[in-house]
């Protein structure tokens, strides 16, 4: 077979192809650099709460962990941080589990105690909002049991204003959001509630496998409604409910997001239900709402089925400019629905690119944010299947008060990485091949209480007692046997953790019968349950605070070999009657142009993958002013201050 010199254009074309490809190589080498994180939760000082021993019950709001909630506290400047404990069912009895950290230059200072937070019970979420228009955000608790508002005092302290106020939730409420419902200027609060969940609760269940207790099915138990309170022009509030279209009395609610859903200007509400379809409340311009969930095709899964979702994101998938809904759920499975504008939600697997034939993507959270600086969304997930090494018991064949320390076990588990999905130009969202290590790996101590009883006594022959994870994380490098020996084997530690684990009428019942007491020594590697991410530091990089099931925060901070080119917009009013939530911006950014609701308090980070000469700023104040902004410094936070009179055309920051 006769051989062919290459033509000229075959030679460019293959150099091409060779440049392009040693450029991508090079690009990926790059950037796995920029994809990288470290723990630096001790090292800006930031404590994990104290999570409560479990009750051996298995009551339902012990699966629940807690929430971090950044918001600036003291009006200077900088994001300071609140970290919830999680719902506990004698919240009443409990106090200082709830932690909030005041960003003072480049130190975390705890000023639960000096504020007055340790005061209050463990909250499950929280939501801020400035409900008295004295520019100062105040704190609404979600509890189990009786909520509470917190009054922000010049970012000093906090006050108890619920009964003040006219509030009153005594449901388990998970969720919360501050929001103008009448469009008056003044904030309202909508509360989402869970189930009917009595504290003295008698409901058993039994994992039919094991024939051991297990946690009930939140389904035995009715659902709690949500409400909504309208703020009378900060002088108090008043449950109107049904008085605005939002009488609903069979959702179970998870979470509450407010997204601007079919483009007539109005927030609108997304409630994340469990075992009943989900609401979509559509905001009207005479100052009420119409749930339009089966409408807009958000209150079934794609195939009819009620869904089994458990987290909820609310971000521009398709960079449209249109407010679509990520979905994770609990065993993994991700359902993406976009909106065409108009407020109906279709599956957008096919379109967006999350979908895989052979490997199809999972993730039990996810969180929606520009990793790669291009000025696109992407996302970055988690898979949370918890993986814990539990270390073998000794043997303890007799039963007495001493105690036994478990050994470690030597297995190695298989961890599913993170994953990150950038945003391409044909606003896809391709799998990346680079791991984000963000595991949880710490070393926690549990007691576990087994006591011996006789068979008349309605126990059985062996009632046991776990009180679960507890509160004390070993430092890095510290033995937990020399912990143990030092700390736990007097006789009074010994009492109060048996005393932790029996309260109430099981501790009267089980007191005189002998126990063992054992403490297992737990090495934990989990994955994130939760996400949030915000840039805590002020540096114009996102921190991911990190939420474990084990109770425990971790705050990661990314490690970059360049600093990305971006500016921060914070919009602000000091006006009574006026409020940020519910404005819309649109942010010029060269070719980009960038259409954004205001839904929090806390600052808006963009990013440009080339030098600007100029960024515009349009704001579309909730009660119709305009103000224009425009600027052509970068790398830096803006306040964009409430202007009543247009400033004159051109006017700089």
């Amino acid at each position: 077979m006769a051989s062919y010199p290459r033509s000229g254009i075959y030679n460019v074309i293959y150099g091409i192809l060779r440049a392009l490809a040693l450029g991508c190589i090079l690009t990926t080498l790059w950037g796995q650099g920029d994809f990288r994180w470290r723990d630096v939760t001790q090292e800006l000082g930031i404590t994990t709460p104290n999570r409560l021993p479990l009750s051996g019950r298995y009551r339902l709001p012990e699966l629940f962990t807690g929430h971090a909630v950044p918001f600036d506290f003291d009006r200077d400047g900088d994001l300071d941080l609140l970290l919830t404990h999680g719902p506990y069912v004698a919240d009443s009895l409990y106090s200082g589990l709830n932690h909030l950290f005041r960003h003072d230059d480049t130190a975390w200072v705890d000023i639960s105690a000096a504020s007055g937070l340790s005061r209050f019970p463990p909250a499950g979420n929280a939501a801020v909002g400035d409900v008295d228009g004295d520019g100062y955000l105040d704190l609404y608790l979600c509890l189990f049991g009786s909520d509470l508002l917190l009054r922000n005092n010049d970012g000093r302290f906090w006050t108890d204003i619920t009964a003040s106020m006219g509030l009153r939730n005594d449901s388990w409420a998970t969720d919360a959001v501050f929001f103008d419902a009448n469009h008056d200027g003044y904030l309202d609060l909508y509360v989402a509630n869970y189930v009917d969940y009595p504290s003295g609760d008698t409901l058993i269940c039994i994992d039919p496998k094991t024939r051991q207790w297990t946690y009930c099915d939140p389904l035995l138990y009715d659902p709690a409604p949500d409400r909504l309170f309208v703020n009378d022009n900060a002088r108090g509030f008043h449950e109107m409910t049904a008085e605005m279209g939002m009488a609903d009395t069979t959702s179970r609610s998870l979470a509450v997001e407010l997204l601007e859903a079919n483009g007539d200007g109005y927030l609108d509400l997304f409630v994340l239900s469990q075992g009943t379809p989900n609401l979509m409340y559509l905001s009207r311009s005479d100052s009420g709402f119409v749930e339009a969930g089966l409408f807009s095709g958000v209150a079934l899964a794609p195939d009819g089925s009620i869904p089994d979702w458990s987290q909820v994101q609310v971000f521009d998938a398709d960079q449209d400019g249109h407010s679509d809904l990520l979905f994770t759920g609990r065993e993994g499975r991700i359902q993406l629905l976009l909106n065409d504008g108009q407020g109906l939600f279709f599956p957008g697997h096919y379109q967006t690119g999350l979908f895989h034939p052979r490997f199809p993507y999972r993730a039990t959270t996810a969180a929606a944010t520009d990793l790669d600086f291009n000025g696109t969304i992407d996302l970055l997930l988690a898979d949370h299947r918890e993986a814990v090494r539990v270390m073998e018991a000794a043997d303890t064949a007799s039963v007495d008060t001493s105690m036994a320390v478990r050994e470690p076990y030597s297995g190695v588990e298989q961890f599913t990485p993170r994953r990150i999905l950038l945003h391409d130009a044909q606003h896809y969202l391709p799998l990346t091949s680079l791991e984000v290590p963000m595991l949880l790996d710490t070393i926690l101590l549990r007691p576990r209480v087994t006591v011996m009883a006789e068979e008349d006594t309605g126990f059985g022959t062996v009632y046991e007692e776990v009180s679960g994870p507890f509160p004390f994380p070993l430092e890095p490098g510290e033995d937990p046997l020399s912990l143990i020996t030092s700390d736990l084997t007097t006789e009074s530690a010994m009492g109060a953790m048996t005393d932790s684990v029996m309260v109430g009428d099981e501790r009267a019942l089980i007191d005189e019968l002998p126990r063992s007491v054992v403490l297992d020594t737990i090495h934990v590697r989990q994955e994130a349950e939760r996400y949030i991410m915000v840039d805590l530091t002020g540096d114009g990089v996102r921190e991911v605070i990190a939420t474990y099931s084990a109770g425990l925060y971790r705050v990661w901070k990314r490690e970059l070999k360049r600093s990305p080119r971006f500016i921060g917009i914070w919009p602000q009013t000091e006006r009574p009657g006026t409020t940020i939530i519910g404005a819309e911006l649109q942010i010029t950014m060269g070719r980009i142009l960038h259409r954004i609701i205001v839904t929090d308090p806390n600052p808006i980070l963009l990013y440009s993958p080339r030098r600007l000469r100029a960024v515009d700023v349009m704001v579309h104040w909730p009660d119709g002013l305009e103000n224009h902004y425009r600027t052509s410094m970068l790398n830096r936070v803006y306040t964009l201050t409430r202007v009543e009179q247009e400033p004159e055309a051109g006017a700089e920051y």
